[in-house]
């Protein structure tokens, strides 16, 4: 897979892996998830299907600490438990091996901890040497409630504000906003494309859209509770929706976001 940069030079994005089966005497393409599913260990938990890379020691009280953040979350969002596998190994780059990366940008960072959510078809990755991933989890109950209807700051606010980022809770990172927001008196809000992107703090752990869609979503459940925040979920996924949500939810436009966020970080 690859894409052109500015200069018009072919960028190489990924090498993905195809796999493939033999099915009554005939091979057929294979995902390479379900291949992975074939050769790493298997261990239920509740609604939760783990599955382990080779070199991962299994944590039986992580996965317990997992189930019951996953059944708390049900009675939140009003559904039945949902039932999830979970790749875990200790670092990102197996997780994309699983994944069917041969190669990717991702598997050489000096940071090997991370993971996602495949919303679709209810798995979770979690290259972070843990059974306890309740971020991630979060983003499979959004789905699940409002399917491709949440603004993607609102998607990443609710699962930090429930379920912290990269393995820290919410205040932690509005802490680290605040040095950096009090270190940089002028930096600007103005494009919310632009804030897409790490807190430049030489840390790389906290990401302004997780940090400050956090804080919106924080503000809106202390006023409104978990219903607030499900509403708030099946706004609309265009920046113009999510600017009425800011409006009607918090009285404020999208140029009133910095001295909302500013505000907010002063008063912690």
């Amino acid at each position: 897979m690859a894409t052109n940069d500015t200069t018009d030079r072919a960028m190489l994005n990924s090498i993905v892996t195809v796999y493939a089966k033999e099915v009554n005497g005939h091979y057929r393409l294979f995902n390479s998830t379900q291949y992975h599913k074939l050769k790493w260990d298997k261990i239920n938990t509740g609604h939760i299907t783990y599955y382990t890379h080779p070199e991962h020691q299994f944590n039986l009280q992580e996965a317990q600490k997992m189930e019951a953040f996953n059944t708390e979350l049900a009675g939140k969002y009003g559904v039945e438990p949902i039932q999830f596998d979970y790749f875990v190994s200790n670092y990102s780059r197996e997780i994309l091996q699983a994944q069917g990366y041969d190669y990717h940008s991702r598997k050489y960072l000096a940071v090997q901890s991370g993971g996602l959510a495949d919303i679709y078809n209810g798995v979770i990755y979690a290259g972070n040497n843990s059974e306890y991933y309740p971020h991630e989890v979060v983003h499979l109950y959004n789905h699940r409630v409002a399917p491709f209807q949440s603004h993607s700051w609102i998607d990443e606010g609710i699962a930090t504000f429930l379920g912290g980022s990269t393995g820290y809770d919410l205040e932690w990172h509005i802490k680290k906003l605040r040095s950096f927001l009090d270190e940089n008196p002028i930096f600007s809000f103005d494009s919310l494309e632009e804030l897409n992107t790490d807190i430049p703090n030489g840390e790389h752990t906290t990401n302004f859209k997780y940090v400050i869609g956090g804080l919106i979503c924080k503000r809106i459940f202390e006023k409104e509770g978990m219903k607030g925040l499900l509403d708030a979920i099946q706004f609309g996924r265009s920046d113009e929706e999510f600017e009425s949500l800011l409006q009607i939810k918090l009285g404020i436009g999208i140029e009133g976001l910095e001295e909302f966020v500013r505000s907010e970080c002063r008063n912690r």
